[in-house]
């Protein structure tokens, strides 16, 4: 089976860190962040028909409303020499 998405999204990002230097030569940064994707876009499914051999099956399928979310936590360190 294959799928493929495809379509014109739009979106945003953002990112926050807060951090500190326990020394001078070493930094600590933590934080968060997130993404998000809208819009139209539209599916296509192929995958092989073992009835016959030769034949893929295809499915298309409008995606209307389509929202993407995505966070996460982060955590840095950073040493200088």
């Amino acid at each position: 089976m294959q799928d493929h998405l495809t379509g014109a999204l739009y979106g945003a990002s953002g990112q926050l860190m807060i951090g500190f230097r326990p020394t001078e030569n070493i930094a600590i940064r933590f934080g968060g962040r997130a993404r998000m994707l809208t819009g139209e876009a539209s599916t296509q499914r192929r995958w092989w028909d073992s009835a016959s051999p030769e034949s893929y099956i295809y499915q298309n399928d409008a995606l209307k409303g389509l929202s993407l979310f995505r966070y996460g936590a982060m955590a840095e360190l950073t040493g200088r020499f």
